[in-house]
């Protein structure tokens, strides 16, 4: 049974984001294997697993962590000396620390999953056996903690009902939820490999190959479930921004326009009309943007994989670049991590951050028409009528001038001849408090 659509469909050597704001970074796993999932913690700290270039049901073992910003990547391997994880491959990591982390992993010839869990940031492994995941029909699809006590793992129906377990001591056990807590899943239904999201301190939503949408308010010990318009199609990511706004796409690889949205906590859901996707089909992960007022990132691993943004709740997207990415976090407005199939010009597979001052709810009013000339040499002219301060930032977040606007009727004149060459942003503070972002280059 096909269980995952494969993200390897399109892999590009030495290329590099076309946006500037996605900077690659060595991911450092071996040759072959991918950063397929990440689990960020802050700016500074952030988890991955691979799988392996040669497809999603290939073994790969290894991981990598960086606790730099992404300065360095240090890849290990996912071992138990006690209990060998021969033939699995990860479906998700969580991490709560530097130190902390679970991977969920399946067995690519069918049955016997194993949690995996680390206390000195993957120096050693043990498996967690009590998330038992025996017999043929056993499937983990992700495995999520909310500290280092509080988690909960989810896998396909296993004897009759989905196999879901939770913990509230680290993983040390582990307790299979009962089948009266479930909503009975429909003939042939099963969840997809890290097709999950969370928001606020216990509340847990999971897609599955049939368009419904499962939702627990209580660590998953209960569950409640949705139908959506994606009846009989894979869900292929969900993100909420609060207890009840959130979009989740489909994993179709043909439609494009296929956006849907709650404002219920996923109790019920609705095509968003005219939304438009940039084009990118097979949305395989998304993120709601922390802090900002509804920014979402969605990104696709297929054929026309890349990334995009919407700043108005999914109702409108941007592309940001076109290179494919197999999944997504942010921590903040300028912080965030993606998984990519972008190698390093050699055969290392890379990892994105974003980085830049501009925040990425930013970017939908960054534009070069309102500054001219540019390219510039000795100053800028920017038509504002309603500016009260600006600021010149470089690309590197630095503060280089700022300065309160008199409006006088025309166009406002700033002397840029003591700048080095390069690109800068002009950020105008209007007389209403928002923020618009202007991108040029000093030459």
């Amino acid at each position: 049974m096909k269980k995952i659509y494969s993200v390897l469909a399109m892999c590009v050597w030495g290329a590099t984001a076309s946006f500037a704001q996605w900077v690659p970074q060595s991911s450092n796993l071996p040759l072959g294997n991918t950063p397929d999932y990440i689990d960020a913690i802050d700016n500074m700290i952030c988890w991955a697993t691979s799988t392996n270039d040669g497809g999603q049901t290939v073994p790969s073992d290894q991981f990598c962590r960086t606790t730099d910003g992404g300065t360095t990547w240090v890849a290990g391997t996912i071992a138990d000396s006690n209990s060998s994880v021969a033939g699995l491959v990860s479906s998700c990591i969580t991490a709560v620390d530097a130190n902390n982390a679970w991977v969920s992993m399946w067995n690519t010839a069918g049955g016997t999953g194993k949690i995996m869990h680390t206390a000195d940031g993957g120096a050693t492994w043990t498996h967690q056996a009590t998330a038992a995941y025996a017999g043929a029909a056993a499937f983990p699809n992700f495995v999520h903690f909310w500290d280092l006590n509080i988690g909960v793992t989810m896998g396909d129906p296993n004897g009759g009902y989905f196999e879901i377990y939770t913990t509230v001591d680290g993983g040390t056990t582990w307790t299979r939820v009962p089948t009266a807590n479930i909503p009975a899943e429909l003939n042939g239904e099963f969840g997809i490999v890290n097709v999950f999201t969370t928001q606020g301190a216990s509340t847990i939503w999971f897609g599955t190959n049939v368009g419904r949408i499962y939702k627990s308010t209580d660590y998953g010990v209960t569950r409640t479930v949705a139908t959506t318009p994606y009846a009989g199609i894979y869900i292929g990511s969900i993100a909420f921004k609060d207890a009840n706004n959130g979009i989740a796409f489909s994993a179709d690889q043909t439609s494009v326009d296929d956006v849907i949205s709650t404002n219920d906590g996923g109790a019920t859901w609705t095509t968003i009309a005219n939304a438009t996707t940039g084009g990118l089909t097979f949305r395989n992960a998304a993120c709601y943007v922390p802090g900002t007022p509804g920014t979402y990132i969605a990104c696709s691993a297929g054929q026309t994989g890349g990334s995009l943004f919407s700043n108005d709740d999914g109702n409108t997207w941007n592309v940001i670049d076109a290179d494919p990415h197999t999944d997504v976090e942010f921590t903040s407005d300028i912080d965030g991590f993606g998984g990519t199939l972008t190698q390093d010009g050699g055969s290392i597979y890379q990892i994105y951050k974003w980085t830049g001052p501009v925040g990425i709810s930013e970017i939908a009013n960054t534009t070069n028409a309102n500054v001219f000339p540019n390219p510039a040499t000795d100053r800028i002219f920017v038509k504002t009528n309603n500016a009260t301060q600006y600021e010149i930032v470089n690309v590197t977040g630095q503060s280089i001038a700022k300065q309160q606007i008199v409006y006088t009727g025309a166009n406002l004149t700033i002397d840029v001849r003591n700048l080095q060459s390069g690109i800068y942003f002009l950020r105008l503070i209007q007389n209403d408090g928002t923020l618009s972002t202007n991108k040029f280059v000093k030459q």
